[in-house]
């Protein structure tokens, strides 16, 4: 799709000041179509800065604009950052289990831990090795499951005391 027809799909959106239902899923499917990645998301987001340039001529409108770019583009830097990475592992199998254990040696401040019962000497290891580098660890666990948090804090009380 070339500029133009970009163009074009964000003046019919523009006519009457307002994004419907219809028009979102417009825009949407322009991202499908164009790519989801951020650049070509800041490409699109670019267009549509320029395409309400071009609906004005007052000086103070086109500032405004300007302002308003430079806001989002701010933003969108804090919403990038702020999004946790998320991922999906199914076990059985070794993927989940790795994947598990990185989230561990990742962690640098905290790691919350909400489980029923840990039955992996592996998983207990990597909770017990993050605790020793100074990463804060939070069990939450089932009240019926004692022994299990029980077990978790001896982990933890015994490698702060190697």
């Amino acid at each position: 799709m070339d500029q133009n027809q970009i163009d074009d799909v964000l003046k019919r959106t523009l006519s009457d000041f307002r994004v419907s239902r219809g028009e979102r899923k417009l825009l949407e499917g322009l991202i499908r179509q164009y790519g989801d990645a951020d650049h070509q998301i800041g490409v699109l987001r670019s267009r549509a800065f320029d395409v309400a340039r071009g609906e004005t001529t007052d000086p103070q409108t086109l500032q405004l604009i300007d302002w308003l770019e430079d806001v989002v583009k701010v933003f969108q830097i804090r919403d990038q950052s702020a999004l946790p990475d998320v991922e999906a592992y199914f076990s059985p199998g070794s993927e989940c289990l790795n994947a598990i254990r990185r989230q561990f040696e990742k962690a640098r401040h905290s790691a919350d831990v909400c489980v029923f019962t840990i039955t992996d000497n592996r998983i207990s290891d990597a909770i017990r090795d993050a605790h020793a580098r100074g990463v804060k660890i939070r069990v939450i666990s089932d009240n019926d499951n004692l022994t299990m948090r029980d077990l978790i804090s001896n982990v933890l009380r015994t490698s702060a005391l190697l």
